[in-house]
This record gives C-alpha cells, sequence and structure tokens, in this order.
C-alpha cells in the first residue's frame, strides 16, 4: 500500500505553531498554558530556507518535514470550477479501495459537493471455497446511495440503500481570515482552514487540484472534424 501522507503545521506569528489543520482565529485565543501542555504545539524558527520546531521533551530542535507553503487567502474562490482529491489504495491481491470528494464552485458564492467510494475485497481460502465483496456508495445534491454485494461458491447477497437530497451537499459560503465558512441549505454550518496555493486549495489540510477543461474541449473539436 502507498498512499501519500499531508501533514500541516500552522505558524503564528507569535512563534507558536500548531501541528494540524485548524482554524487560526481559534488557535490564536489558546493561552500559553494550554499550548505548553499540548503536544500539538511547538514553539518555531526558521534558518535559512528550513523551519524548525523545538521538542518539548527533549529541548531539541527539530526540522519540519514537508514543502513551506506560501499561504494566501481571498473572500472568494480565485478560479471558480470543480476542485477533486481522490486516493487509490492497494491492500494486495487486487484488493482496493478508491475515494473521490469534489468541490463544485460557483458564481455568487454557490457550491455542490459529491462524495463517492468503492471497495473491493476478496475473501480466499473459506470452507465453501472463495468469496468477495464489493461496496459503493455515492453522495451529491440528487441524494445519497449505497450498495454492498457479496458473491462467491453459490452464494449471493446484497445490500441497497437509497435516500433524496438533505440540503448537506449544496449552499453558499464566505471566506475570511483563512477561514472558510459553508452555509448548508440544510440550515446547518460547517468551517475549515482553507488558502490557495498554486492552482489548488487546501481544506482541512487536504490539497484539491482544479479539473481542467482541456480534454473536453479537444473531444469537442474532434467531433466537429
Amino acid at each position: 500500500e502507498y498512499m501519500p501522507v499531508e501533514r500541516t503545521t500552522i505558524l503564528l506569528g507569535d512563534g507558536w505553531a500548531y501541528k494540524g489543520a485548524a482554524i487560526p482565529k481559534i488557535l490564536q485565543k489558546t493561552s500559553k498554558k494550554q499550548r505548553l501542555a499540548s503536544k500539538k504545539w511547538c514553539k518555531w524558527k526558521k534558518k535559512g530556507k528550513n523551519y524548525y520546531c523545538r521538542s518539548k521533551k527533549t529541548k531539541k530542535w527539530v526540522k519540519l518535514k514537508g514543502e513551506p507553503v506560501n499561504a494566501k487567502t481571498s473572500r472568494k474562490i480565485p478560479k471558480p470550477g470543480l476542485y477533486q482529491r481522490s486516493s487509490d489504495t492497494y491492500y494486495g491481491s487486487g484488493n482496493r479501495t478508491l475515494r473521490k470528494n469534489t468541490y463544485l464552485f460557483k458564481r455568487g458564492n454557490k457550491f455542490e459537493t459529491t462524495k463517492f467510494s468503492f471497495t473491493h475485497a476478496g475473501m480466499y481460502d473459506l470452507e465453501d471455497g472463495n468469496a468477495a465483496f464489493n461496496s459503493y456508495s455515492k453522495k451529491d445534491k440528487k441524494g445519497s446511495k449505497s450498495l454492498s454485494v457479496v458473491t462467491g461458491s453459490g452464494a449471493y447477497g446484497h445490500s441497497r440503500k437509497k435516500s433524496g437530497p438533505d440540503g448537506s451537499q449544496t449552499g453558499k459560503y464566505t471566506i475570511k481570515d483563512y477561514t472558510i465558512t459553508f452555509h448548508l441549505d440544510n440550515g446547518a454550518k460547517k468551517q475549515a482552514l482553507f488558502f490557495v496555493h498554486d492552482n489548488a486549495i487546501i481544506l482541512n489540510g487536504k490539497m484539491y487540484y482544479q479539473k481542467s477543461k482541456k480534454r473536453k474541449q479537444k473531444t469537442k473539436a474532434k467531433k466537429k472534424r
């Protein structure tokens, strides 16, 4: 199994650093006593092009891993469109889990989200032979649906669920002070750390890349010919 590891360390202007994805405005309100008691907090410094965090246990300066990001913020998504992140995890013997999350940011600060996952697992050397398990789930503005199927050795079983829209995948957003607030159509409100880096946006430490439109344009050009 190979999966890239995303780590976020927030460097505050007062010399403190927080290991994790959190809203800066909330972090700034934490007391010195709370910071000293938590393993997630440390003092930071810059030396050359590298950044270091001081270990509370050894009192030594430890180099922070990863690439420093020049985080930028704005009150709107710089480029409206579809942003997505996906992961494909292999567990061996053909077993895998595929996940894909997307955010569609529209004009007027409107948004839509979609969550998708697929899992395949083989069960081998059972008393009655081999079997396989497959599951699929998707949730978007139209609602949610899921399907689980077990097959093998003359046996078959499945479970299916489906529900209509609940207003949790659509709404409007506002951005302020590196924080994005999602005002969902069902009345709920969610907040997340937000900033822009190159052609990607970062939500709670997870990077979402904007989907390119070049492929669609090429396809249309071929059809016209």
